[in-house]
Order: C-alpha cells, then structure tokens, then sequence
C-alpha cells in the first residue's frame, strides 16, 4: 500500500510537475546543446499550464483522482441520506405498529372486563323471560335504629 500523501491531489499534480521539469532541466545542462530538444515544444502553455507530457499526464492523473474522490465522496453522502431515509421509514413504521398495539390491548383488556358482566346479566335476562321465573327481590331488612327501638 502506497504511503497516505497530505494535501490535495492538485498540489501533488505540482510537485510531480516541478520535479520532473527540474530532472528535465538538470539533464538539459549536462548534454551538448545539438543534442537538445527544441524549446518551443516544452513550456508553458497559454495558461501557465505544463504543455510536456509528464506534466500532461500528472494533470490527468490528478483530475482523475480528483473525480474519483469526488464521486466517492458523492457515493457516499447518497448511502448516508438512504440510510437516513431508511431509518425514518422504519421509525414511522414503529409508531404506526405501536399505536395499533395500544388500540388492541384497550379493546381486549375492556373485553376482559366486560365479558362477565355480560354473562351475568344475559343469565338473569334469559333466566326471566325464556324461562318465566320471577325477578329475584332482596329482602327488606329495617333500619339498625328501627330495630334498636324496637328491642329497647
């Protein structure tokens, strides 16, 4: 694995630049100068850009770096916001779930409640008019100051 290098792509892309112009220029003094290359093939362009292949090729692979970060970093941020979006559905999807519970555990704990009363009073209701038996009366009892008196 190639050491981590600091600093942008495009800052390396110069330093690649300069130390190959500079290998260029060295080996240029130690030739004789029938030997050398034309100058005018080797530069700067318009722009201050390096028009010599090396410097070329460093650009490109600077720029493809460049893009390739970039991409990543792009790629990135949409898994980050899917699983976003994805946690916030499953959160909605949970309330939803919950309030439904909720709703079933009151209907069923009402029915548990309700059911023997039902049964009871269905009893007494069926037991007086299907079956014709007369409506159970409580006994009258006195009052206890009634019957104080009256043993007093």
């Amino acid at each position: 694995m190639a050491p981590m290098r600091i600093g942008s792509p495009i800052q390396h892309c110069k330093r690649q630049i300069w130390q190959s112009s500079r290998r260029l220029y060295a080996n240029a003094a130690a030739k004789p100068a029938s030997a050398r290359p034309a100058t005018s093939a080797q530069g700067c362009g318009p722009a201050g850009e390096p028009t010599s292949t090396t410097g070329r090729a460093a650009m490109r692979t600077a720029e493809a770096r460049e893009s390739a970060l970039r991409a990543a970093r792009m790629r990135r941020q949409a898994e980050r916001e899917d699983r976003l979006s994805e946690e916030a559905k499953r959160r909605l999807e949970n309330e939803k779930y919950q309030k439904r519970y909720k709703a079933a555990a009151r209907k069923w704990v009402s029915s548990l409640i309700a059911l023997p009363i039902l049964l009871v009073t269905s009893y007494y209701l069926f037991d007086r008019l299907a079956l014709g038996h007369a409506q159970k009366s409580m006994p009258k009892t006195p009052p206890a100051d009634h019957i104080n008196e009256k043993n007093a």
